[in-house]
């Protein structure tokens, strides 16, 4: 007689990874409405709740939208069965996709936040809840979660995944990604919901670009350590490493990142500050506060500077940078800081983290690689084989 797989809704009653994972969707088959490719029949997902599914409540992670049906799949939600992919649940967010916490733990430590916004598809990927995950990311939402509880996020190229079906919270930055135990069902996904090709790793070795050693001084002792054991690692792969000459600071990115943040994330979420709670309040005031002008130069400031930030990453394969601060913040207050994602996501470019297992017991670190603008595939490759290298430590 064959055992039937554990019940997700009851493995997820001490994680709290979903806010809505119906009893049915968790025992039932996948989706017929078109043939599987190979590979997909079976694997499961979680949504996060900001993106919209038709047999289930979006609820943006708002008591206020509790129980709330759109009727309609978002874009890449629709991808997904397409491919036949089962959707298990909606996945748990900080409200509005922001900064006020979910009550989900960290799967690898309870006493430690999952991240956020993208708390719960981080936390039931770590768990094994499901295979798979979707996030979106404005700032550091995908990355730092996947880095906190040791999986593997990818944040495409801003404008390469549809977001119709997704809450908005800052347009300019707003990107949807994918979360995995592993590189290359991190890629499979980006395959469908993306267009791109297969992937192909590289024989390698890499040439790595590393930053400046003063835009690291953010990074607590744990991080600094796991840096220098993964440039060790990649050194005896034959990896090379080259400085990085930045067009301006990771500063004025995160500067300019703020600006905008704050106020288009004011005007996506005016009608919601009656009923919202503390931080995403905060944003809403801190945003209707900026003058037009100072917006509309941010915006054209970053404009330009994209296109030479792409230059400088042309010089490498890949750039390394923390994919957080350090180890998971104690506590289910605060998500953690996302000081290393948000340039990046200014800068649109893509970002994958990759965890770093600790030389002694400990909880892992996520390592981010970036490259630049539209170059998607090719850091899936390197992400695979750093992933290879990192394993093999």
């Amino acid at each position: 007689m064959t055992t039937p797989p554990p019940d997700p809704l009851a493995r997820d009653a001490g994680i709290r990874a979903f806010v809505h994972l119906p009893a049915a969707a968790a025992a039932a088959p996948a989706a017929a409405a078109a043939p599987a490719a190979a590979g997909e029949a079976g694997l499961t997902a979680g949504i996060k709740d900001v993106i919209e599914t038709a047999d289930m409540p979006t609820a943006l992670g708002s008591e206020h939208y509790r129980g709330r049906g759109t009727g309609r799949d978002a874009a890449v939600v629709a991808m997904l069965r397409a491919a036949g992919i089962r959707i298990v649940g909606k996945t748990t967010t900080a409200e509005f996709a922001y900064r006020d916490a979910p009550a989900t733990i960290n799967p690898l430590d309870p006493g430690r936040t999952p991240g956020g916004s993208s708390s719960g598809s981080a936390a039931a990927v770590a768990a094994g809840l499901v295979d798979c995950a979707l996030g979106t990311q404005t700032g550091g939402s995908i990355i730092r979660p996947a880095a906190y509880c040791g999986v593997v996020g990818f944040k495409p190229t801003f404008g390469l995944v549809p977001t119709s079906g997704v809450m908005q919270l800052a347009p300019s930055f707003d990107t949807v990604g994918v979360l995995a135990k592993n590189v290359p069902l991190v890629a499979r996904l980006a395959e469908i919901i993306a267009g791109l090709p297969a992937l192909t790793v590289p024989e390698g070795p890499p040439r790595v670009g590393v930053l400046p050693e003063h835009e690291l001084t953010r990074c607590e002792p744990e991080m600094v350590g796991a840096l220098s054991r993964a440039n060790e690692l990649i050194s005896a792969a034959g990896g090379e490493f080259i400085a990085l000459e930045l067009p301006v600071g990771l500063d004025r990115l995160r500067e300019l990142h703020a600006l905008i943040n704050a106020y288009e994330g004011a005007r996506s979420l005016a009608a919601e500050v009656a009923h919202c709670r503390a931080q995403t309040a905060g944003l809403i005031e801190r945003g209707l506060r900026l003058e037009p002008a100072d917006y509309a130069a941010a915006v054209a400031e970053l404009e330009q500077l994209r296109p030479l930030f792409d230059d400088a990453l042309r010089a490498v394969d890949v750039v390394l940078s923390p994919a957080s601060l350090g180890l998971p913040p104690l506590g289910l207050t605060h998500t953690g800081g996302s000081d290393f994602c948000q340039p990046w996501s200014a800068a649109r470019v893509p970002a994958v983290t990759i965890p770093l297992r600790p030389a002694r017991e400990g909880l892992p670190l996520g390592m981010q690689f970036t490259a630049p603008r539209w170059q998607d595939a090719s850091l899936l490759g390197w992400a695979a084989w750093l992933e290879q290298v990192f394993a093999g430590a």
